[in-house]
């Protein structure tokens, strides 16, 4: 256990533990593929691993309906002629095991199930106390795709159990994610102004190598921040220096050889700016900034 990882907490017992925080990712799927965030379905599943390992570390399985109470509603409603209206909870009971175990559809169950599972790595189950300190697991770095408040739900929760927690965790969107969002609002805005579409513009190549250079640049801010911050423990003082750096960097390199546009943007804050002949502004869904072409 590494002690600069480490947080110290005393429970409701009185009782002292030293926790180990550490980085982890999760995503969550749903029985069918979504499109333009029409989600159906209904089975959703949470997977929740570690960054350090590599290894899963939770899985959380939510599913809404069962084919027994649905053979069972059939029976009635056809068989004993019962109206739908007048069929109550107790009703649809039947023999064998219920499938339905979570209230939640594929829509919002992936922030519930993180919650959730955040409690579950802190909170024993079966006992309802605080794990050992060598089961109990905080996550300080939570990389999640950038459109689910589950991430959130997720660090409120832990903070919410060790208080001494509080502020310390981060939400990152995930570099994947983020980059799939500059790829489908190039698509729709190619797809919405035809002067923008044809060769060396917005056609699918193009855009694919402006997301590439989008990668890179992201890439390389990680390594040069971390670099930063390494040299000088002044938080403050690093995020200083870094931003001279990077106004420095866009002005001298401008833009990478394949792409179009010039890109300046900000990982922290989630934006991402291009120009090419009139301003275009890319942004996060959660970003109050308008659009601007």
């Amino acid at each position: 256990m590494n002690p600069d990882n480490t947080i110290k907490h005393k429970d409701k017992d009185g009782k002292e533990h030293n926790i180990c925080y550490g980085p982890v990712s999760a995503d969550g799927a749903g029985e069918k593929r979504a499109y333009n965030h029409i989600i159906t379905g209904s089975q959703h599943c949470t997977v929740v691993f570690s960054l350090v390992t590599s290894k899963v570390i939770a899985v959380k399985h939510d599913q809404i309906s069962c084919a027994k109470c649905a053979q069972r509603l059939t029976h009635l409603v056809a068989v004993d002629k019962k109206r739908a209206e007048d069929i109550k909870e107790e009703d649809l009971k039947h023999d064998g095991q219920c499938y339905i175990n979570s209230k939640h559809g594929p829509a919002v169950a992936e922030e519930y199930a993180l919650e959730s599972i955040a409690e579950y790595l802190l909170i024993d189950p079966v006992t309802k106390k605080l794990r050992p300190d060598d089961e109990a697991i905080l996550v300080d770095w939570f990389v999640a795709d950038g459109d689910t408040k589950g991430a959130i739900r997720f660090i409120n929760k832990q903070a919410s159990i060790i208080q001494e927690f509080d502020s310390i965790a981060i939400y990152m969107p995930d570099i994947g994610h983020f980059i799939k969002c500059i790829s489908n609002g190039l698509f729709k805005l190619s797809g919405q102004h035809s002067e923008l579409r044809g060769v060396s513009l917005l056609e699918a190549s193009r855009i694919k190598s402006i997301c590439a250079d989008i990668t890179g640049i992201i890439k390389d801010y990680g390594k040069e921040r971390k670099q930063i911050q390494e040299g000088n423990k002044d938080d403050a003082a690093a995020m200083k220096q870094f931003a001279t750096f990077c106004s420095s960097r866009v002005c001298a390199a401008g833009a990478a050889p394949s792409s179009v546009l010039l890109l300046l943007f900000c990982v922290d804050m989630m934006w991402c700016v291009g120009y090419h002949g009139r301003h275009l502004l890319l942004k996060m869904k959660n970003d109050k900034r308008k659009a601007i072409l």
